[in-house]
């Protein structure tokens, strides 16, 4: 990363639960966004190894409902740049100082946990061979972490 201008970071987390809405697949993001604390020394490096760490000792919940596979709710950490703009006030940026509106960095507790995204995948999978009716039944998302 090269860049003239100073760079600070901001941590948002945010709650994600991936459900079935019917047929279809949805992902529901809380509106409760932390940000959380963050050396404000760190670079760009600091900050994403801080927030790996926090994702390390991150839960994936997993729930089961009345109707459908259940859901998996989990934390989705997002780290956005700040740089000062042209009249002294801050302004989101990318790693080189250009205005964007976008993260910089973004790491969802699910990646970290590959057999929950299996066990939602072949319940999902489950639940649309019933809903194709070739089959009577379907588990759970729990009902495949169970059995491991």
């Amino acid at each position: 990363m090269t860049t003239e201008k100073e760079l600070c970071f901001t941590v948002f987390e945010r709650e994600i639960t991936l459900c079935m809405e019917g047929d279809r697949e949805e992902s529901k993001g809380w509106d409760v966004c932390d940000e959380l604390n963050v050396n404000a020394d760190s670079d760009f490096d600091g900050v994403v190894s801080t927030v790996r760490k926090w994702a390390a000792n991150d839960s994936v919940e997993v729930c089961r409902t009345r109707y459908g596979i259940g859901s998996i709710t989990r934390p989705v950490y997002d780290v956005c740049a700040w740089c000062k703009d042209g009249d002294g006030g801050f302004m989101t940026c990318d790693l080189d100082g250009n205005a964007s509106s976008d993260s910089v960095f973004k790491l969802d507790v699910l990646d970290l946990h590959p057999e929950y995204l299996e066990a939602w995948n072949k319940a999902k999978g489950e639940y649309y061979t019933f809903l194709d009716y070739e089959s009577d039944t379907f588990p759970q998302v729990a009902d495949y972490l169970e059995d491991k």
